[in-house]
């Protein structure tokens, strides 16, 4: 069954990770995503994460926040309440699995191996995040596991080591819904606060979108 907010959050194709730490960040960022590609993948890898999502969402209220490296219950519940439209995980725990699906989280666990795969297909999560994409087999491994689990309804978004050029491969790949990552908006450049080089790094990207 499709989820509105997993279908806002996939829909413009690419998501930008951003690991946020100020609120620069958030208003910088926030705009640019506003008014180029409105997703963003927040991971909670600090303590103002759930602040920056809920800021995020209050100011730029169009952004589809996926909320990620999410590892326990109580994350995916805080999540959720600061604003996220989606949680994520960088595994996919049984037990997690579990919660989410028991709970009605719109949760996409990660996968790295065909057991991944199943426990999360048999849990009910279709929409699986293929992590890390790169050091795992890239389009090899998601053609290979395309060949047991297309038929099942799943889909795909790959992320870790994803650059522009290697976008194409990607989604030449069937049922391939998105692709994550940095490369719109490198940690070096937001933490040299280079936003107009970022909002050009956006550009690129959407450019590189209408041609695939």
């Amino acid at each position: 069954m499709s989820d509105m907010r997993m279908d806002n959050y996939l829909n413009p194709k690419t998501v930008p990770v951003v690991v946020i730490e100020n609120d620069e960040t958030i208003e910088r960022i926030g705009d640019i995503c506003s008014r180029l590609l409105p997703t963003i993948e927040i991971p909670l890898r600090n303590e103002f994460a759930l602040e920056a999502i809920k800021k995020m969402k209050r100011q730029y209220p169009n952004v589809a926040i996926g909320a990620a490296t999410i590892r326990t219950e109580k994350q995916a519940d805080a999540a959720i309440e600061a604003g996220a439209d989606v949680v994520i995980s960088p595994a996919s725990p049984l037990w997690l699995l579990e919660y989410c699906s028991k709970n009605n989280l719109p949760y996409m666990p990660g996968v790295s191996s065909p057991t991944d795969v199943e426990n999360a297909v048999t849990a009910g999560f279709k929409v699986l995040k293929f992590f890390p994409a790169a050091l795992n087999g890239g389009t090899a491994w998601l053609n290979a596991l395309n060949s047991v689990y297309k038929n099942f309804g799943v889909e795909w978004m790959p992320m870790g080591g994803i650059t522009l050029d290697t976008l194409k491969g990607y989604f030449a790949v069937s049922n391939v819904r998105a692709c994550g990552g940095s490369w719109m908006c490198p940690k070096s450049d937001i933490d040299d606060k280079n936003w107009e080089k970022i909002e050009q790094l956006f550009i690129k990207n959407n450019k590189t979108l209408e041609v695939l």
